[in-house]
C-alpha cells in the first residue's frame, strides 16, 4: 500500500486488480488499462500446424504457460483424461480417439512447484490413457505459431490479471474455454468469445472442452 501511495499514476491491467488496491490509493490514482499483443499473420491453421509440427489429422487441446499450480496444467490434463477413456477407462471413441494435448511452457526453479510438476509427471506416466496423447515442449519459442495450431485452447488458470495467452488465443481465432478467474472475465464473454468454467471444476472443463472437439 505504501508503494501505490507514492507513485503518481499506478496502472492495473485488470479492472479487478484496481478494485483490489483501490482502498489504498487516491480517488483516480489507480488506471486500468489491460496488456495489449502484436498483430498476427493472417488465419492459416493449416500453415500453422506444419510449422509447429504438430501431428496432423488429430485433434489438439493445448495449454501454454509457466509450469505453476496457479496456471493449471493439471487441471487440464486430469479433463482429458476423462475424455480420452470410456467406461472402465477404455478408450473413448469419437473425437476423443484423435485427442492429443499440448503441454508447452518452462518448469520453474520454486522447489514447491518442482513438487507440481512433479505430479504431472506421476499422472502421465501412470495413467494409460493420457501418456501417449501429451507432447511436452520446455519452450514454446523453438515451435512457431502453436497456438494457431491448435483445435481447443485451455487456460484453467488460478487467477490471472491479463491473460497474454488469451489473448493471442483470440487474435489467432482459437476456441478458448477458460477458468473464470481474475482478469479473464473482463477478456471473455461466456457462450460468446469463450467458454468460462468455474475455477478449479475439473468436470465442467472436460464438458466444456468435450463438444469442442467434435
Amino acid at each position: 500500500a505504501s508503494r501505490i501511495w507514492r507513485a503518481r499514476v499506478v496502472i492495473a491491467v485488470s479492472r479487478q486488480i484496481r478494485d483490489a488496491w483501490i482502498s489504498a490509493a487516491r480517488p483516480g490514482q489507480i488506471v486500468a488499462i489491460p496488456n495489449g499483443i502484436e498483430a498476427g499473420p493472417e488465419h492459416d491453421p493449416a500453415a500453422a500446424r506444419a510449422a509447429s509440427g504438430l501431428e496432423a489429422g488429430r485433434v489438439w487441446v493445448g495449454w501454454l504457460g509457466r509450469l505453476v499450480r496457479r496456471k493449471g496444467a493439471l487441471d487440464l490434463l486430469q479433463a482429458c483424461a476423462t475424455l480420452a477413456g470410456g467406461p472402465g477407462g477404455s478408450p473413448g471413441g469419437g473425437a476423443a480417439a484423435d485427442l492429443r494435448v499440448l503441454l508447452a511452457g518452462r518448469s520453474s526453479s520454486d522447489p514447491r512447484e518442482r513438487i507440481y510438476r512433479d505430479e504431472i509427471e506421476r499422472l502421465l506416466s501412470r495413467d494409460p490413457r493420457l501418456g501417449p496423447r501429451v507432447l511436452r515442449v520446455e519452450d514454446p519459442e523453438t515451435r512457431p505459431r502453436l497456438i494457431e495450431a491448435l483445435d481447443v485452447l485451455a487456460v484453467p488458470s488460478y487467477w490471472e490479471g491479463c491473460s497474454r495467452v488469451v489473448l493471442e488465443g483470440m487474435r489467432d481465432g482459437r476456441p478458448i474455454v477458460a477458468y473464470a478467474s481474475g482478469g479473464t472475465p473482463e477478456l471473455l464473454q461466456d457462450g460468446e468469445s469463450g467458454l468460462l468454467i468455474p475455477t478449479g471444476d475439473v468436470r465442467a472443463l472436460a464438458a466444456a472442452i468435450g463438444p469442442l472437439l467434435a
